[in-house]
């Protein structure tokens, strides 16, 4: 009788110790998955990110302009640059939220008449922008381009 006894009390020790874990492991994923939404909630995107993804689409679209593809503007679809969580403090400034507002403006304007032109011109509107706040991917932007865009500075004659 005694060793039935010692017996069932190492049973109900390892399976608290296993209720304990698994109690300990479900609290460790449902914190974890709580992270996740609410980040989700918060939409917390920024605005590099953001100007990642646009950056992907327009090589899209470059890549279907050189191919001469037919394109349906329902294909694209965008999250607005003014949504973004901006990376550095001047990003959110009152003057570069309604440039990035009206770009927005201007890009889902694009995207319903996509063309060689209104293609250029967003890409050139990207340089001017980035010229001026965040010199950073100005090469990446200008091989995005249909035509070679120079580079700003002095050209000898």
């Amino acid at each position: 009788m005694p060793a039935q006894m010692l017996l069932k009390g190492l049973i109900d020790k390892k399976y608290r110790l296993i209720s304990l874990l698994g109690c300990f492991a479900l609290f460790v994923v449902s914190s974890l998955v709580m992270v996740a939404c609410q980040s989700e909630k918060d939409g917390a995107a920024t605005l590099s990110e953001l100007m990642r993804d646009r950056t992907n689409q327009l090589q899209e679209i470059k890549d279907m302009l050189e191919a001469g593809d037919e394109m349906e503007s329902a294909t694209f679809i965008y999250d607005a640059f003014i949504a973004g969580v901006p990376s550095r403090d001047a990003l959110g400034e009152p003057a570069v939220q309604g440039q990035l507002m009206a770009f927005d403006r201007f890009y889902a304007s694009f995207l319903n008449d996509i063309n060689r032109d209104s293609y250029t011109m967003v890409i050139q509107t990207c340089i001017s922008c980035h010229e001026r706040l965040c010199p950073g991917p100005l090469r990446l932007i200008r091989s995005m381009a249909l035509e070679p865009i120079p580079e700003p500075g002095f050209t000898r004659f």
